[in-house]
């Protein structure tokens, strides 16, 4: 269908777990690493989810010790790819 693009990682994974629970093949998932701002596989990111505004933000990262340190300064949780869409598809955030 095309490229599309959304506001946030939790926009980007929550369309993507609609995606594939409708049955929709999904070629590749770009998220941006939260530090740096370089283009990464969504895929291959650490996620950290650390509490904002009473809801739960998921960040995008490269490098696993920078979501370690993200989560462990917000007092959050580190997640991988499949636990971020998890959370996202359940609605937490």
């Amino acid at each position: 269908e095309g490229i599309k693009a959304f506001s946030s990682p939790f926009c980007t994974l929550g369309a993507l777990a609609e995606m594939k629970t409708q049955g929709k093949k999904v070629a590749v998932t770009y998220l941006f690493d939260t530090p740096r701002g370089i283009k990464l596989f969504a895929s291959e990111a650490f996620y950290a989810a650390v509490p904002k505004d009473g809801k739960t933000q998921i960040l995008p990262f490269l490098l696993k010790k920078d979501a370690e340190a993200e989560a462990a300064k917000s007092g959050g949780t580190v997640m991988s790819f499949d636990d971020a869409l998890k959370s996202v598809a359940a609605g937490r955030g």
